[in-house]
This record gives structure tokens, sequence and C-alpha cells, in this order.
């Protein structure tokens, strides 16, 4: 669904770009624009569906789309932290054992997200 798709690559890819532009022009900070982006990437809370199905507007959408964020944030804001910290860290030794965490950890979410997903869409078809 395109509108999904729109939700998602807003709340995943824009907004955290977003947060810390205006964390970086407010403060001049790093710290501050590094704890904006990370804050951004964090996924959707499930009280925007609550208030869709208190008023009663597009209650499929917003669950859907809180869904995905869930799944598509969590490698994402692993990913994000590891490069952050390998960004501080001036030892290359400690920047690949770094990634290569990153890396495991990247695999492990993914597996496990597919995982979910493909038992989700088994339950779907049962019904």
């Amino acid at each position: 669904n395109l509108a999904v798709s729109i939700l998602v690559a807003t709340k995943v890819l824009l907004m955290p770009m977003v947060m810390a532009i205006i964390a970086r022009i407010m403060t001049r900070n790093e710290a501050d624009t590094q704890f904006a982006f990370i804050y951004g990437m964090l996924p959707t809370a499930p009280t925007a569906y609550i208030l869709a199905v208190a008023y009663g507007v597009q209650e499929p959408l917003l669950s859907t789309a809180c869904l995905v964020v869930l799944i598509a944030s969590l490698p994402l804001l692993v990913i994000a932290a590891a490069a952050l910290q390998a960004q501080s860290e001036s030892d290359v030794q400690k920047s690949n054992e770094v990634s290569i965490s990153i890396s495991f950890w990247v695999a492990s979410l993914s597996l496990g997200a597919s995982c979910v997903f493909l038992v989700m869409c088994y339950l779907a078809r049962e019904k």
C-alpha cells in the first residue's frame, strides 16, 4: 500500500534527519544532535493507533504502519547507534570489532523479523 510506504519512509528515514538538523541548528552540540537522531529513529508509539480507533479514522492503515515501522526501526536503530559509537572511536581495531558486532546484530534482527513476518502471514492466511 502506497500510504503505508509513505508513512513508514517518513517516520524511519525523514524524521531522524529532520530532528538532527533542528538539534544542530538550535544547540550546535554534537551530543545533542546524535541524541535527536537516535530519538527520531524510535518506533511509533501505539498511541497513534489507539487514537485512530477512538475516532474511527484509518485503523487498518495505522495498525499496519505502526507494525512496519517497528520492524524497520529496530535494525536501523542498532546500526545507527553502532555507527555513532564507531565514529567516536579512534582505534581502527575497535572500529572493526564494532563493525563485526553490527553485522551480527543486523543479521539476527533481520532473521527474527523475517520469522515474525512469516508467522503473521501464515496466521492471516488461516483466517
